[in-house]
């Protein structure tokens, strides 16, 4: 199992769509994100920042999953106008963990 751990950072306009879009995320691509294997997916704000936890069996394999789904593309594309940076998410390095 894969523990994945992104930071990214929403344009200050963008705070309230970016709840709003999560808090009402459809069944649909719900039910997508877990096809592509994604499990345990949490995203936390604190002003600005974001910080997203998720894990999955193969990172590069949900991503191709999703990216060949219209709907999965069409809210990653959203999510993408609502980010303050060219590549939306960069994934962290793990220092330490406690099992």
């Amino acid at each position: 199992m894969q523990r994945i751990a992104r930071v990214g950072r929403l344009k200050p306009e963008a705070v309230d769509e970016y709840t709003k879009l999560h808090q009402e995320m459809s069944a649909e691509l719900l039910s997508i994100h877990s096809q592509a294997g994604l499990k345990n997916f949490s995203i936390y704000r604190h002003g600005l920042e974001l910080f997203s936890y998720l894990e999955c069996d193969d990172w590069d394999q949900a991503l191709d999953y999703l990216s060949k789904n219209p709907l999965a593309q069409a809210w990653s594309q959203k999510m993408k106008t609502l980010l303050d940076e060219p590549l939306p998410w960069k994934i962290l390095d793990e220092v330490w963990r406690l099992d």
